[in-house]
Formats: structure tokens, sequence, C-alpha cells
């Protein structure tokens, strides 16, 4: 009777000290998602503003082709100025980081992801990539409920841009 309880115990042992290997191995490799508006950044209202996480063990494809999440930003889409271009509240987007020199290199189209700071706002925004402006800005876009490309108010400084939107995953 007592090897048998022994037995249990330690089978119970061995089944716990896997279950938190497993737990410690998932929340190691969990990637956090940031929220990044696209739309007016004058109410920051939306419906992604709540903590989300993904981990490196989820799986995206693109074209047939295995996405690994940690080699980029992964951000939620909070508003609706890029669904033109197939962007739309509540996708993943996964965003490369860019250089200085690629940042002088960023082409008509590029969907853009840009720290803003302004109008009581403080956080992350997308917008389409329009025009140089001199040699430290640019010149976006985004887009009105009726799909309508709209110029951006200011134009933002290649030092806020942080990278360039490389996948676009539906929720």
């Amino acid at each position: 009777m007592t090897i048998m309880l022994f037995k249990s115990l330690i089978g119970l042992a061995v089944i716990v000290s896997i279950v938190y290997i497993i737990r410690y191995f998932y929340n190691r490799n969990q990637i956090d998602v940031k929220s990044v508006k696209a739309g007016p950044t004058q109410c920051h209202c939306g419906a992604c503003v709540e903590d989300y996480h993904i981990t490196a063990f989820d799986t995206f494809y693109h074209n047939g082709k295995r996405i690994d999440p940690r080699k980029y930003i992964v951000a939620r889409v909070d508003g609706d100025c890029m669904s033109a271009r197939g962007i739309y509240p509540g996708n993943l987007i996964f965003i490369q980081k860019v250089t200085d020199y690629e940042k002088k290199k960023l082409q008509k189209g590029d969907i853009l992801y840009i720290k803003y700071e302004r109008d009581g706002f403080s956080g992350y925004k997308i917008r389409e990539f329009n025009s140089p402006n001199g040699e430290e800005a640019v010149n976006t876009i985004y887009y009105t409920a009726e799909n309508k490309p709209k110029d951006s108010q200011t134009p933002h400084r290649l030092e806020n841009i942080e990278g360039i939107v490389k996948y676009n995953f539906k929720s």
C-alpha cells in the first residue's frame, strides 16, 4: 500500500512538473501586441486598447510561407482609416522595423508605423506614405469612410517612423 501511494505521488509530481515547464515556455514566448490607431487620434476610444498577447507558437501564414511573429512588431488595428488598403479594425499587422537608411528609401504606398504624441494622444498610428517633405519628414495620407484618400494634417518626422507594415492578418 505504501509503495503504491509513493508511486502515485511521484507520478503526480512528474505531471505537475511537466505542466510548470510547459507554462514557463509558453509565458517566455509570449508576445505583447500593441494597439495601433488607424483613424482620428483626437479621441482614442477604440476597441483595441486592452492588453492582447500572442505566442511564438501561434501560426501565421502568408502566401504559403510561415511567418515568425518574433521577428516583427505585432500590433492590433484600432480604427478604419486604412480599410481602403485592406487593413480593418481588429486585424493583426506585422511591422518590419526600419533603419534610418531605409526611412530615406520609402516608396509611395508603404504603410508606416509611426510613434505619435499630440493632442492628448500618445501611442502609435499607421498612415500611408505619400511623399518626402524635406530631408527629415514625410507627407502621409489616410482614407475617409468613403475610402477616399486624404492628406494628413501634419508631416511626420523620420525619427518617429519605426517600421513598415509587412503583413496584415484578418481577425
